[in-house]
């Protein structure tokens, strides 16, 4: 079972917002004392320089700061989803994106943000909340990327309410997107997963055959995060059940106990250790 926690388990959810608001200042600082020294530089041989390549070299140059400091920032931000998939407190995370709505510096980022909080309740049990978060998320571009998972944590969401006609228009979305990537491209290949993987958690589990089975037993085993690992191991003891391995079952329940377990995960297996 993954057991490593994230750097931020042990801290409040104001801090970690401060402290990632303070790392962030910092690194614009940084970008921003990079920038003016490389627009020296452009003004200095514009006003003598007779070397166009040098030029050049000092335009590449800074957009290369532009795009280090964009991509260092989503990195950034993306680790704060340890607190989720390592730690599986999706109430601290939700807390942290909060807060962050509420600093109006982040408005740019709103959807984003508001997307992440859903996510969170989702995993807190809280499905037709994360709905209304979901009514408010929007990107102009139907490129970004963020529809894709948008749309995932619709679906999911839509699923555990019973809304399953909502759910396979999501569904249908997702396939639109996973047919524009090229067969050979990484996003094809994402998109292939993801969609066999909703396929096997909207069936209902009395309906799971052998493929299903197969398919649920190797997402435990290439499981990358304590999150999904713990969900698909719960799957894995609910199929063991209903073909009649009571002991299998318990054991593979037993083990995803033994770590952090988000508020939707402890209640589905207290729901499968009443029946």
């Amino acid at each position: 079972m993954i057991g490593k926690y994230s750097e931020y388990y042990n801290k409040a959810p104001e801090q970690i917002a401060a402290e990632h608001m303070a790392k962030g200042r910092r690194r614009k600082a940084v970008f921003l004392l990079e920038q003016a020294g490389l627009i020296g530089l452009i003004i200095l041989f514009m006003m003598g320089s007779s070397s166009g390549a040098l030029f050049y070299i000092l335009i590449l140059a800074s957009v290369a700061l532009d795009i280090r400091y964009a991509m260092k920032g989503g990195k950034h931000f993306q680790n704060l989803s340890e607190i989720l998939l390592a730690d599986c407190d999706p109430v601290k995370y939700r807390r942290v994106m909060e807060i962050f709505l509420a600093d109006k510096r982040n408005r740019r980022a709103r959807s984003t943000l508001l997307l992440e909080c859903a996510l969170a309740e989702f995993h807190e049990d809280r499905p037709s909340d994360a709905l209304r978060r979901l009514q408010e998320v929007t990107y102009k571009s139907p490129k970004n990327f963020r529809w894709i998972r948008k749309y995932n944590v619709e679906a999911l969401c839509r699923n555990e309410v019973g809304d399953f006609n909502g759910r396979n228009v999501c569904l249908q979305k997702l396939e639109q997107y996973r047919v524009s990537f090229q067969k050979a491209a990484k996003n094809r290949k994402i998109m292939d997963d993801l969609l066999l993987d909703l396929n096997v958690i909207f069936k209902p589990a009395g309906q799971w055959d052998a493929a299903d089975a197969v398919r649920i037993r190797e997402r435990v085993t290439l499981a990358d995060n304590r999150l999904d690992q713990s969900r698909w191991m719960v799957r894995e003891a609910v199929y063991e059940l209903l073909h009649g391995n009571r002991e299998k079952a318990y054991d593979l329940l037993a083990e995803a106990e033994r770590g952090p377990l988000t508020p939707g995960t402890r209640m589905w297996i207290e729901r499968i250790k009443s029946q």
